[in-house]
């Protein structure tokens, strides 16, 4: 991988996820080959249940490292669900503010972009100041 990113000026990424993504990270940061780093790009969870990545954000921006945040929406778990009982306040949350923003029923696909630019709004935090790419296709 090493010889390829070198020889082609690839980005070398890895993706990450669950509650050991900080650690992964953490060790892939550290994985180097003639002295340079291999990895240039990660892929993270980040969404308002998972903000783990804030913990390592400051040293993924001073690396001039690349950011492509995944699961936006929390894997569909903002959709209100039975199984899921421990998330019934944050539901109520998001149902106040479908109110607010007019999202009841099923959405149309005016609808659905504009609930993909809240959930990525609300999803990363103003004082990022790096390009971050959001994945927001899993509607």
């Amino acid at each position: 991988m090493a010889l390829l990113k070198k020889e082609h000026n690839f980005k070398i990424g890895i993706t990450t996820t669950c509650t050991n993504q900080i650690e992964v990270i953490k060790k892939a940061l550290d994985v180097l080959v003639d002295r340079e780093p291999v990895f240039d790009l990660f892929q993270v969870t980040y969404n308002f249940l998972d903000q783990s990545l804030r913990e390592i954000l400051d040293e993924l921006l001073s690396q001039n490292k690349s950011i492509v945040i995944k699961e936006v929406l929390a894997n569909g778990r903002v959709f209100k669900n039975e199984n899921y009982p421990h998330y019934n306040e944050m539901y109520a949350t998001l149902e106040k503010l479908s109110k607010k923003h007019k999202f009841v029923g099923n959405l149309n696909e005016k609808q659905t972009q504009r609930l993909k630019e809240i959930a990525s709004k609300y999803s990363v935090h103003k004082t990022l100041q790096s390009e971050i790419l959001i994945d927001t296709e899993i509607i």
